[in-house]
């Protein structure tokens, strides 16, 4: 059992850094691509500053969207993530892994 519990912990912390590395990856290119059009709005527009108000105030509205659903969009996720993680049936595997060595 302790074998189990050690195998399910490993294989969630590995799936949470890859996915954090995968995140701060996509959050790097996304800060870039706002930039990017930001800077075309700008131009478009003719004012830089304008361009920032409006990017910012689309991420406002987004963040505001995220914070009024965010127990129905991630709540689902997570437990279902969790449940695959430490519910699968995939325990008889790793003690026969044990008998073998």
């Amino acid at each position: 059992i302790t074998l189990i519990a050690f195998h399910k912990a490993v294989k969630a912390l590995t799936i949470i850094i890859s996915s954090s590395i995968f995140l701060l990856f996509l959050l790097t290119s996304f800060v870039f691509i706002s930039a990017a059009a930001a800077i075309y709005l700008g131009n478009m527009l003719g004012s830089f500053e304008l361009g920032l108000l409006l990017i910012a105030g689309i991420y406002l509205l987004l963040g505001i969207v995220f914070f009024l659903f965010r127990r129905q969009l991630f709540s689902s996720l997570i437990i279902r993530f969790l449940a695959n993680v430490f519910f699968k049936e995939d325990d008889d595997e790793i003690l026969e892994d044990r008998k073998l060595k």
